[in-house]
């Protein structure tokens, strides 16, 4: 019971970190997006 419970909570914590690393970079490639776009306007 209580071994399972550990390994329960590693998959969750695995889940989770995976979770928001996906969800970090998608915000990095977004805001990298954006900056060039908003770079190339201000230097035309």
């Amino acid at each position: 019971m209580f071994l399972s419970l550990i390994g329960y909570f590693l998959g969750y914590r695995n889940a989770i970190r995976k979770y928001i690393i996906e969800k970090v970079t998608q915000a990095v490639i977004y805001l990298r997006k954006n900056l060039s776009e908003v770079a190339s306007n201000y230097v035309n």
